[in-house]
């Protein structure tokens, strides 16, 4: 396969090349890994299985705990990164977060970005949910030794849904995600609207990354794991839900630097009896 794709490279035109590959990273993603994730996305749906327990193992599948006791490696450079470049925390501080608020983040993957809302954030205010065991776990060992991580006592959580019980009841000020809408299919989107609602006071601050293309449709599939859905899709969830919307994008500060594509909702809920 390796020499094929090789001799292909050597002999087809770029642009050619370029229009086989398409929005994929690369030719052999479009043509063979991505059908063969379709194919057992669809198996293991078959088995019982859902999209969210899926994914968990696929990500929980990258995951090299190897990689910590490397100096050089991937995941301790984007780590560092990360550290150096705290935009999370300075777009949640520019809608009003103080150390004393309470925040969730919905989707920690590694907490490359959950890092600095926990050293922001007065111990025990910080909780957090993925679907990934391993991601979790890989992320607050290297942050214990970068950091008193244990000592702000943050509340991390691996969720096998969407329902939030997962919470016990524990209600915040500040509930923010950031690139985590966009891996995910519409039903379960509508799901954490419907149940986030569980989490939040009358007053709590819901911020969340999405990416919009220009496009008449609403929702677009880009592969197994990514999607788009434009805000017209996330206006119609919040009115459903009870939530007030808006894209404040533009009232980002002026120092964060994001991805054209990528814009920023905030939504506050009308609280109890507002919607089904």
């Amino acid at each position: 396969m390796e020499n094929l794709c090789g001799l292909a490279r050597r002999l087809l035109p770029v642009a050619l090349l370029h229009w086989l590959r398409g929005d994929h990273n690369s030719v052999r993603q479009r043509f063979w890994f991505g059908p063969e994730e379709y194919l057992n996305l669809w198996l293991y749906r078959l088995r019982g299985g859902n999209y969210l327990t899926w994914y968990a193992r696929r990500m929980d599948g990258f995951v090299n705990f190897e990689t910590l006791d490397v100096e050089d490696s991937y995941a301790k450079r984007s780590f560092e990164h990360y550290f150096r470049d705290p935009d999370s925390l300075g777009i949640a501080k520019s809608f009003g977060l103080k150390p004393h608020h309470t925040l969730h983040e919905f989707g920690v993957g590694f907490l490359r970005t959950t890092q600095h809302f926990i050293d922001y954030l007065d111990a025990g205010n910080l909780s957090g949910n993925d679907a990934s065991k391993a991601r979790i776990e890989f992320g607050s060992e290297y942050l214990r030794r970068k950091m008193a991580f244990d000592a702000k006592r943050p509340k991390l959580i691996v969720n096998t849904d969407n329902s939030f019980d997962w919470m016990d009841g524990r209600k915040v000020d500040f509930f923010w995600s950031l690139a985590v809408f966009t891996h995910m299919p519409p039903e379960d989107i509508e799901e954490t609207f419907k149940n986030m609602r569980k989490t939040l006071k009358p007053n709590t601050v819901v911020l969340f990354s999405y990416a919009e293309k220009d496009s008449d449709r609403n929702i677009e599939r880009l592969n197994v794991k990514d999607w788009w859905h434009n805000f017209a899709f996330y206006a119609e969830l919040a009115e459903r839900y009870g939530f007030e919307i808006e894209d404040v994008t533009e009232a980002m500060p002026k120092s964060v630097h994001i991805d054209p594509a990528d814009r920023l909702a905030k939504m506050r809920w009308r609280g109890e009896g507002s919607a089904s």
